[in-house]
């Protein structure tokens, strides 16, 4: 599922967090994403709200940002991803197992295109989801208890700001992913007329 993961980690922070709530960034968190993988760059120790990792996250793909919301709303990982896989199953989707919050390679770890237009079906009910979903840029400004982090979307289609041929005006919102060169993923929204 690559980056996909992301929108259900969202819409369980959303259903079960409180978006100005104070989340502390363990080196737990950190230490369970793999080296390389797409970061905010979080340090342990800093404080950020649940809505400035929400944004890291859909905006940047910051997998640091999901492993930290992901202790944050269930007290660890494990949980969490429990907690995924059973909304999945509420919301129908039967062809989808998540073994993580990020999305990142996880052998037995899988979904299908139908089962994400489910969870991303019901994430588009929720107006703070959206907001974050069609957000092209974001800045955690620096606080008593953090650094500043500045993210950009990683889609391309919503911004031009480094891939100048991809951007479509009808594009309203969209998460993407990638595992590699090759291998990528898009949701997104469009409106026309």
């Amino acid at each position: 599922p690559s980056g996909m993961n992301k929108i259900m980690t969202a819409l369980l922070a959303l259903e079960s967090g409180e978006l100005e709530a104070m989340v502390s960034v363990t080196s737990t968190a950190l230490n369970s994403v793999e080296i390389g993988a797409m970061s905010a760059g979080l340090r342990a120790g800093e404080s950020l709200t649940l809505r400035d990792l929400l944004y890291l996250m859909m905006v940047g793909s910051a997998n640091d940002a999901a492993a930290v919301i992901a202790e944050h709303i269930s007290g660890s990982q494990a949980a969490f991803v429990t907690s995924m896989n059973q909304r999945a199953k509420e919301l129908g989707c039967t062809k989808t197992y998540f073994l993580n919050p990020t999305g990142l390679s996880a052998e037995g770890q899988y979904t299908t295109a139908r089962d994400l237009a489910k969870i991303t079906a019901k994430a588009l009910k929720m107006e703070d989801f959206v907001e974050i979903f069609s957000a092209v840029e974001y800045t955690v400004p620096a606080s008593d208890t953090t650094r500043e982090h500045q993210v950009f979307t990683t889609n391309h289609m919503m911004s031009d700001a480094t891939v100048r041929d991809q951007l479509d005006d009808r594009v309203t919102g969209g998460k993407t992913g990638a595992l590699s060169t090759t291998d990528r993923s898009l949701i997104c929204t469009a409106q026309a007329d």
